[in-house]
């Protein structure tokens, strides 16, 4: 199946133009380089004030099937071009995006630039299996806003980049690129093998992978498959356990769990909240802790980045080890678990 596309740019207030240009434009040399490598070899299809938008320099796209959606079939797609040796197959014009999308080989990858009705028409196409958006940590005027994305359809299949601005690399911004799927595309999974901290948990969670399609997850009540670890607490639907496979320097590495499935802060409730203070106080006037340090892991699980091995919210609660008077250095990883010979991890 050929890739059908959505690819655009965004400001964090959800602009993506002004008087029809990129308000960042030249100020972000990475998403531009994205976008060459993402549509290189495919064709383009952009509306006609986007296609004399692009720099006379490189229009037609160097590299692609160009297509222009114009209802003027006089329309030259040459017309102010500084380009020279254009193939004429290199572009051609369609009166609507069922007639371009017909006239593009199947060969072809498929990737709509804009403007702002191409990609609202675009993002109502059936056939449409790929958005690419990147987020510009600014905000910016202008007069066209981003396409809304439906999140009853569309869901975050991954981060392509997350850079921070860099003006010796040409990106006066920070900037995130990101890749959605329709939901029914995505791979959903309960669990993460490959942030596993040891061969031994590593197996475990192998092992509930293969019955996922059961959706199963191994945090939940009754299927729960922590048991073996030593449970510290419980109280209104929540439980403290210290973890088997405690982060290294740590003393203590204990886990407040929910019943029921929940994956993200702001799903917990205030009932939650009391829960979580009433075990963690308990811990701490049992173990007179003096301090601790609690994380939380939040996002897609099906991205390596996200470091956690379940996609079941847990809070983390670690107590470091201290050695004359210095607590030891602990790692929170995010992202797949280095192997031994790939990282010193701390000791």
């Amino acid at each position: 199946m050929r890739k059908i596309a959505v690819i655009f740019a965004q400001s964090l207030n959800d602009v993506i133009g002004q008087n029809n240009e990129l308000p960042w434009a030249g100020r972000l040399k990475s998403d531009m380089s994205f976008f060459k490598q993402a549509t290189e070899g495919g064709a383009v299809i952009a509306g006609r004030k986007t296609y004399e938008s692009l720099p006379e320099l490189f229009r037609p796209l160097p590299s692609r099937l160009n297509v222009v959606l114009t209802g003027d079939q006089s329309f030259d797609p040459m017309a102010g071009s500084k380009r020279t040796q254009v193939d004429p197959a290199d572009y051609l014009r369609a009166p609507s995006i069922p007639e371009a999308l017909q006239a593009i080989p199947e060969h072809r990858d498929v990737y709509f630039i804009g403007g702002q009705r191409v990609f609202e028409e675009a993002l109502m196409l059936p056939e449409l299996n790929t958005i690419y958006q990147t987020i510009v940590e600014a905000n910016f005027e202008g007069d066209t806003p981003a396409p809304p994305i439906d999140e009853k359809n569309w869901g975050v299949a991954g981060v392509i980049e997350a850079r921070a601005a860099d003006a010796t690399r040409g990106d006066h911004y920070g900037y995130q690129i990101l890749e959605y799927r329709r939901h029914d595309q995505l791979a959903a999974s309960y669990v993460n093998p490959n942030n596993a901290r040891s061969p031994a948990y590593r197996s475990q969670l192998e092992a509930i992978k293969q019955i996922e399609a059961g959706r199963f997850c191994p945090f939940c009540k009754g299927n729960k498959t922590y048991q073996g670890q030593e449970l510290l607490g419980q109280w209104s639907g929540w439980e403290l356990v210290r973890t088997n496979t405690p982060y290294l320097g740590s003393r203590h590495h204990l886990m407040l769990i929910p019943d029921r499935h929940l994956t993200t802060l702001d799903e917990l409730n205030s009932g939650d909240w009391l829960a979580i203070t009433h075990l963690l106080n308990q811990f701490k006037k049992r173990y007179r802790i003096q301090a601790n340090v609690s994380f939380v892991r939040e996002g897609v699980l099906n991205l390596d980045h996200v470091g956690a091995t379940v996609g079941h919210f847990h809070l983390n609660i670690l107590v470091p080890e201290i050695v004359e008077g210095k607590a030891s250095l602990m790692t929170v990883h995010y992202g797949p678990f280095p192997t031994a010979d790939a990282v010193t991890l701390p000791a």
